[in-house]
């Protein structure tokens, strides 16, 4: 009964806009994430790694333009964050958006050797480096999770009768994040191979989350007939082709036998897209 209130009750209908944003934003704590953990554990990282928190947070910028532009109104995005409701996703959702997009914020200003170093400077007479980046990595891990969650809590059947989604595009964010700073960081030899080894793992992971997705919607909780939506027609090819077959196998083939290729991050970032793009309009269909 307190689940079934907390679902949110409006007609709803995604399109392009939204999974853009899934995307956008998941990758952007992806980002964050794999750049504050590869610091905290290496200790000193070059410039060019370290764009990875201005990449995270120019991203989470796109992101929520594309959230407003599907709300059609900017005062909505705004109601949502002032008008705060502890059990609506929506409100979550907006300051955690928030707090990420200022923490991502304060860890610029820390590494700039520019406009914003005063600021910076002024930062850490609150708290050590470390314990921003931390943070951001937690806020992180609930934006892309969030991504996630935001679909179960609605009364979609196959988004609402699984608790998979969730951690499903919080791993595959993580996967989007490390593809990313791969593809831009391609002469740092040290993350290639330990970005490989993590993207690796993630997407063995996802793989098992997706399985459980999917059982969960055929003979855990359902059997559910919208299911189908996923496995024929346009949403299966590319739910199952792309999303799951390029956007994970292949990579992990790749990975395990070939040599060290940028074309198993791209092949990873065009899989995520699907992935979600199919969960999204599928999910949709009646």
């Amino acid at each position: 009964m307190l689940a079934s209130r907390r679902r949110i009750k409006m007609h709803v209908n995604w399109g392009l806009l939204v999974v853009l944003y899934l995307f956008i934003a998941g990758m952007a704590g992806g980002i964050y994430f794999t750049t504050a953990m590869y610091e905290f554990f290496n200790g000193a990282i070059n410039e060019k790694m370290k764009k990875g928190y201005l990449y995270a947070f120019f991203l989470l910028i796109i992101a929520v333009v594309l959230l407003i532009l599907d709300l059609e109104r900017p005062a909505r995005f705004m109601h949502m964050m002032f008008a705060y409701k502890f059990f609506s996703p929506m409100s979550m959702g907006s300051w955690g958006l928030f707090f990420f997009g200022l923490n991502a914020f304060i860890t610029i200003s820390i590494n700039s050797k520019g406009a914003l170093k005063p600021l910076g400077e002024l930062f850490l007479k609150f708290l050590p480096y470390k314990a921003y980046i931390l943070v951001g990595s937690a806020l992180a891990i609930f934006l892309s999770a969030y991504t996630g969650v935001l679909l179960s809590e609605t009364t979609i059947t196959i988004w609402a009768s699984t608790p998979f989604l969730g951690s499903l595009f919080l791993i595959s964010g993580v996967s989007c994040g490390v593809c990313f700073l791969m593809l831009l960081n391609k002469d740092n030899d040290d993350f290639i191979k330990k970005g490989k080894m993590l993207d690796n793992m993630c997407l063995i992971l996802e793989l098992t989350i997706i399985l459980f997705f999917v059982l969960a919607l055929t003979i855990g909780y359902g059997p559910y007939p919208e299911i189908k939506n996923l496995f024929s027609g346009l949403y299966g090819f590319l739910f199952i082709g792309l999303g799951v077959v390029v956007g994970a196998i292949l990579p992990i083939l790749m990975n395990v036998f070939g040599k060290i290729s940028l074309a198993s991050p791209v092949l990873v970032l065009i899989g995520a897209f699907f992935l979600r793009y199919a969960i999204v309009f599928a999910g949709q269909i009646k």
